[in-house]
C-alpha cells in the first residue's frame, strides 16, 4: 500500500523515523508549520498541490495528524484519496500501519 502521511516541523523527525519500519511505501508530507495540530483539512489540499516527487494518483491513502480539529473527508473529496486521520501521538504511528490491512474503514 502506498501511503502520505502529512505532519509539520516538530514531529516531522518521528514520523519518519516510526515510519521507515513499516512494510508500506510510506512518504512524509513535512508542512512548514510547527505544530500538526494547526493544519487544516484546505491547507493540506492547497500543499498538495505543489508537492514534487509523488504522484497524487498513485497514492491508496492519505493520512493525516489525528489531532486536526477539523473533518479530514475534505482532503478526501478534494484528491480523490481516501483520507483518515492518524494516531494522536507520532509514536504510534507504527501500530497504525501494522494494523491497515486488518482495518475497516
Amino acid at each position: 500500500m502506498k501511503i502520505l502521511i502529512v505532519t509539520a516541523k516538530l514531529a516531522s523527525p518521528l514520523v519518519t523515523k516510526v515510519t521507515a519500519q513499516s512494510e508500506h511505501e510510506v512518504h512524509v508530507l513535512t508542512f512548514n508549520t510547527p505544530i500538526a495540530a494547526f493544519l487544516t483539512p484546505r491547507r493540506i489540499v492547497a500543499e498538495l498541490d505543489n508537492i514534487s516527487g509523488i504522484e497524487l494518483e498513485s497514492l491508496d491513502m492519505i493520512i493525516t495528524p489525528g489531532l486536526i480539529r477539523k473533518d479530514v473527508s475534505y482532503v478526501g473529496e478534494v484528491t480523490g484519496i481516501p483520507t483518515y486521520k492518524g494516531s494522536t501521538d507520532a509514536a504510534d504511528l507504527g501500530v497504525v500501519l501494522e494494523m491497515l490491512d486488518e482495518a475497516e474503514f
